[in-house]
């Protein structure tokens, strides 16, 4: 869900999730253990592959130039 307010801001996803704004921040703080399958189904459907992976699995994709990867 970070992502997702990331990119459309607390107040759009809240209100497309149907949910106010403060039990958003509650799920996204962690101050909620268990969120609903339904509010987190819904989020994932708003992300892009790419953003979704990024979420699930905590990695940031980047493309890289060939100068850059001789770098390291």
């Amino acid at each position: 869900m970070k992502k997702a307010n990331i990119k459309y801001g607390l107040s759009y996803v809240a209100q497309k999730l149907g949910i106010d704004r403060s039990t958003l921040f509650r799920y996204v703080a962690g101050k909620v253990k268990k969120v609903p399958d339904e509010i987190i189904s819904t989020t994932a459907e708003r992300l892009s592959l790419e953003e979704l992976s990024d979420a699930l699995y905590g990695l940031k994709t980047v493309d890289v130039d060939p100068t850059t990867v001789l770098k390291w």
